[in-house]
């Protein structure tokens, strides 16, 4: 995704929440999402950080930057075997082709596979968008 707002839009729909419900849960005052959601203010770190910390599973550098796939599933290649000290007893590391590691079609077949991405509206397909607020006032978007 090439944005921001639409990874963010896409996991409102993903974790099947309004943005106010999104708002609460991970904390944050649900103006404050509203206005990141309208382009109006970009996401600070404090708020990329209270969805990291709501929802873990996500994938940071998807989050951030849009690279990679939205959980946080290590693929093959990103193995890191596990460290040993200096002063623990030497142990055999299991590396991905060893005997006793699962085999490439193994996990193959336990990898679920995304939910494809959602065609977002263009432009064209939207009106106007209005914002209202607990004070009674409103704000009003309309597409250029």
């Amino acid at each position: 995704m090439e944005n921001f707002v639409n990874r963010l839009e896409f996991l409102l729909e993903h974790f099947e929440l309004s943005a106010s419900a999104f708002a609460d849960k991970i904390g944050v005052q649900r103006s404050s999402l509203s206005h990141i959601l309208s382009g109006r203010n970009k996401a600070s770190l404090d708020f990329i950080l209270k969805i990291n910390d709501t929802f873990p599973e996500l994938n940071l550098e998807w989050l951030i930057k849009g690279i990679g796939s939205f959980s946080g599933e290590k693929k093959q290649g990103d193995y890191t075997p596990p460290s040993t000290d200096l002063f623990s007893p030497e142990r055999q590391i299991e590396t991905p082709n060893s005997p006793t590691s699962p085999s490439v079609e193994a996990i193959k077949k336990e990898v679920e596979l995304p939910k494809p991405m959602p065609d977002f509206f263009t432009s064209s397909d939207i009106e106007q968008i209005v914002v209202f607020y607990k004070d009674g006032t409103f704000t009003t978007y309309k597409p250029r």
